[in-house]
């Protein structure tokens, strides 16, 4: 049996959203989300106890990024939430201080 396995998208650019989708963009348009690199940073340390980034380039790399998210006029609030939080949760595994190494074994049953 052959299936047809063509998927097309043809609103990427203007989706066609339900109402309760609409209100669920404009609830999120309405909060605040901060990019601050320093309050990132700030935040992440406070979150983990960890404050060693290592060499300077990581800053330079998160201002960079948080730069080019910035400069995205077409992105939305939850798009903006989205990336702050997996930039957020992306930061204590750039921290050197605290690293414990762990072994795991696979046993086969």
């Amino acid at each position: 049996m052959i299936c047809d396995t063509t998927l097309f998208i043809d609103d990427l650019v203007a989706p066609n959203l339900s109402a309760l989708q609409g209100q669920i963009l404009d609830h999120v348009d309405e909060r605040p989300v901060d990019l601050d690199p320093d309050t990132l940073v700030t935040e992440a340390e406070t979150r983990t106890g960890l404050n060693d980034f290592g060499a300077g380039e990581f800053r330079q790399r998160l201002e960079t990024h948080i730069a080019a998210i910035d400069a995205d006029t077409g992105s939305t609030n939850l798009n903006r939430i989205i990336l702050r939080n997996r930039k957020f949760g992306q930061l204590p595994q750039h921290s050197h201080a605290g690293i414990r190494h762990h072994t795991m074994t696979v046993r086969r049953h």
